[in-house]
């Protein structure tokens, strides 16, 4: 049986897991930014402001990351933040290279419901589950 993650059960386990984990500090599974960007999981977009106007930076090293779950709600301000490609190349490598950290654990739980909301099954990279 395959499970959400396109792998084992065991796999599909730890994902539920991780989901229901409301608590801070979870292992993260490396993920498909690339995968989950084509699908519309993330986007990468110029950075906004709290009152949803862009802020219009025109440096790809200055980008949001939004994620579907940000997007969701009839009142979100992200939707109106334009996406940004010239800053895909700097934010995927950011984000495979976790060069910025980890992802804060609320951003990559809704990188997960993303996933799931867009129907993508095989969004952790595969061979480095369990590290």
């Amino acid at each position: 049986m395959m499970g959400l993650l396109g792998g084992s059960p065991d796999e599909q386990a730890r994902l539920d897991m991780l989901m229901g984990d409301l608590g801070n500090n979870i292992q993260q599974m490396p993920l498909d930014y690339e995968k989950l960007l084509r699908a519309g999981a993330l986007r990468i977009t110029q950075p906004g402001t709290v009152m949803g106007s862009p802020a219009g930076a025109s440096d790809p090293e200055d980008y949001s990351i939004v994620s579907a779950y940000n997007d969701a709600y009839p009142d979100s301000y992200t939707r109106g933040w334009a996406d940004k490609p010239e800053s895909y190349e700097t934010a995927l490598r950011a984000l495979r290279e976790n060069s910025l950290g980890p992802l804060y654990d609320g951003k990559y739980r809704q990188l997960l419901w993303g996933a799931q909301q867009k129907g993508v099954t095989d969004f952790v990279l595969p061979g480095l589950l369990g590290r």
